[in-house]
């Protein structure tokens, strides 16, 4: 999926129209023994009240935000899940169902919760709709006729937090009175669609996986929802991709390393441009390094030390803009960090002066420092 996909099925997600039509909750909450799923509630959404299904739908539309490649993972199922009893068949079961049946919907929850590593309360909840995908023209105007129906499960789990007693003032009776406490429910901190909407059009090989945290992805949860491992989490691809680097040719030089961030960025903006997106495999990865390291990369060394250093995840969930910080190059030294923007850092060269390597800039009349105005060249 794509943001294009995202941004026009939360438009189905508003509380005068929606597409959701059955939604069912489960409260958890730990015990001595781990934790248990202490009730289940069903409900028809326009049978509720206006407030509640606006929060409802929050947490719905909360399952589908952030950003591509960091809080939101496109995740391929493999042949293997998408044979009979396979991960991709349960949740296919479960999507034609529509949430109707509750043993199905019960079994299935069970599952979440027991891959599910979370010492706290936490509300499960799976929301069922459909979708008639109208017909749009090639300048994107809608015809308003449908020949499509997406239908599709959204799930999320969002923590509860117990919130602190106290005295509020109860105006009607003008006088203090005592506040009890209440598990609230808070924004969803992991979550899924399936099946993925691809160029507005159902992808049953497909789901969408969301987490709040780039860092904490629960793979735990990826494996038993999909059946698969793990993408590479946003926040230790750019320290696997320089660990590769590293494993293969060493220390690098300071022009193979901007070679490096400008052969990434350029991928990077072409295939913005191109509204492509920023996936990058294997064989990807070695012609970036081949063509910007000086020393020959041998691919046998290559493709041991890239198996190696993903063993634990899947390996083809790199995304180009974690590879680099696209906004800045930096050149940090034991006292001092030089901050160059992308388009500018042919300006630093390192030059050779008696013997010792300096880094050379350009002086230019506009200098600041601390946020003052100084002479050009002259402090």
């Amino acid at each position: 999926m794509n943001k294009t996909g995202v941004a026009e099925l939360k438009k189905t997600l508003k509380p005068e129209k929606t597409a959701i039509d059955l939604m069912v909750t489960a409260f958890v909450r730990p015990t001595e023994d781990g934790k248990e799923i202490v009730s289940y509630n069903k409900h028809r959404l326009l049978s509720m009240e206006d407030e509640e299904i606006f929060k409802y739908l929050d947490i719905a539309k909360s399952s589908l935000g952030g950003k591509f490649d960091k809080n939101l993972l496109n995740i391929d199922f493999s042949l293997d899940s998408e044979k009979e009893g396979g991960s991709q068949q349960k949740l296919m079961e479960l999507r034609k169902d529509g949430l109707k049946t509750d043993e199905l919907v019960k079994s299935f929850m069970e599952r979440i919760n027991a891959s599910y590593d979370f010492g706290e309360n936490y509300m499960i909840t799976l929301f069922h709709g459909s979708y008639d995908i109208p017909v749009k023209t090639k300048d994107k105007m809608n015809l308003g006729d449908s020949e499509d129906v997406y239908e599709f499960i959204i799930g999320s789990i969002s923590p509860m937090k117990l919130e602190k007693a106290g005295l509020y003032f109860d105006s009607e009776k003008n006088e203090f009175r005592t506040i009890e406490q209440k598990l609230t429910v808070d924004k969803p901190i992991t979550g899924f669609l399936f099946p993925a909407f691809n160029d507005r059009a159902t992808d049953i090989h497909q789901m969408l996986y969301f987490t709040k945290k780039a860092d904490d992805i629960h793979p735990e949860l990826i494996n038993e929802l999909s059946g698969e491992k793990a993408p590479i989490p946003a926040d230790i691809q750019k320290n696997i991709f320089e660990n590769i680097i590293s494993e293969v040719a060493g220390k690098t030089t300071f022009e193979e390393e901007k070679a490096i961030h400008e052969k990434v960025l350029k991928i990077i903006e072409s295939r913005q441009f191109k509204e492509e997106d920023l996936a990058v495999d294997k064989d990807e990865i070695f012609r970036i390094l081949s063509e910007s390291i000086e020393e020959n990369i041998e691919k046998i060394q290559f493709e041991k030390a890239f198996e190696s250093a993903l063993e634990m995840y899947d390996n083809s969930n790199f995304s180009l803009d974690n590879l680099i910080d696209a906004n800045s190059f930096d050149i940090q030294m034991a006292d001092v960090k030089i901050k160059v923007s992308p388009d500018k850092k042919d300006m630093v060269e390192q030059v050779d002066i008696n013997g010792s390597k300096y880094f050379a800039i350009p002086v230019s009349t506009n200098i600041e420092i601390n946020g003052k105005t100084i002479k050009g060249g002259e402090i």
